[in-house]
């Protein structure tokens, strides 16, 4: 009699695991040498992501083309900081940070994302 439970469990169990795995991500962590910048989905369409830079920094992030190239940028006031995330056509990612003071220099660094390509089908969708 105790059998019959636990087979139904563990059968629920993978099933409600299969529906999960169907499920896009909610959030993509791209990192470079100096930073950490998680790509989390939004509801808006007229800014798809929400930024958050070095787990600290949270920022809605504006979503553009240019070329083949898709671009997430956001703008952080207070801390003087202008972030995007480059995604190239040619596979390649960058995190650039841009302070926003006279003479600071904009910091370009490549990237790695999880699930890139993931991450790319959802901003395409959102286009």
């Amino acid at each position: 009699m105790l059998l019959q439970p636990l087979v139904i469990a563990a059968f629920i169990a993978a099933f409600a695991t299969i529906a999960q795995a169907d499920e896009p991500p909610q959030e993509w962590l791209c990192t470079s040498a100096t930073h950490s910048l998680a790509v989390s989905v939004m509801p808006s369409d007229d800014r798809p992501a929400l930024f958050t830079l070095d787990e600290t920094l949270q920022r809605d992030a504006k979503l553009t083309r240019r070329g083949d190239n898709l671009r997430l940028s956001a703008t952080a006031s207070t801390a003087k900081l202008f972030l995007a995330l480059n995604l190239r056509d040619d596979g390649s990612t960058e995190i650039m940070v841009k302070p926003m003071v006279d003479g600071a220099e904009t910091l370009f660094e490549p990237a790695d994302c999880e699930d890139r390509a993931g991450l790319v089908a959802y901003l395409e969708s959102r286009l």
